[in-house]
């Protein structure tokens, strides 16, 4: 099978996949998660702005938990998060009282 191009959108390769990696804007962290908009809002007030400034139109803008507790003034508590799978391991840690937001 001949190795895809890093156009193409159905089988983009390693290094396009890396391009599209996630890193906070204050720190570069890696990572993942979703928070409710209302909170999300709160911590960056002009993202849609934002993004039409750093010429991200269609990509993702994140924040590591480190900076949005930062941004928002406050600690995250688990009715921040979303109820999708990538909070799964987030909402486990909460639930089991092993998580303090402030350190992940």
């Amino acid at each position: 099978m001949p190795e895809k191009s890093i156009e193409d959108p159905v089988y983009p390769s390693r290094k396009a996949l890396a391009l599209d990696a996630i890193g906070c804007m204050d720190c570069g962290a890696l990572g993942g998660y979703m928070v409710h908009d209302d909170v999300w809002l709160k911590a960056l007030p002009n993202y849609h702005e934002l993004k039409r400034i750093r010429k991200l139109e269609g990509k993702r803008v994140y924040l590591c938990i480190v900076h949005l507790q930062h941004r928002l003034g406050r600690p995250l508590t688990i009715r921040d998060f979303k109820l999708v799978p990538i909070n799964d391991q987030i909402r486990f840690a909460f639930h089991m009282g092993q998580l303090d937001a402030s350190k992940r």
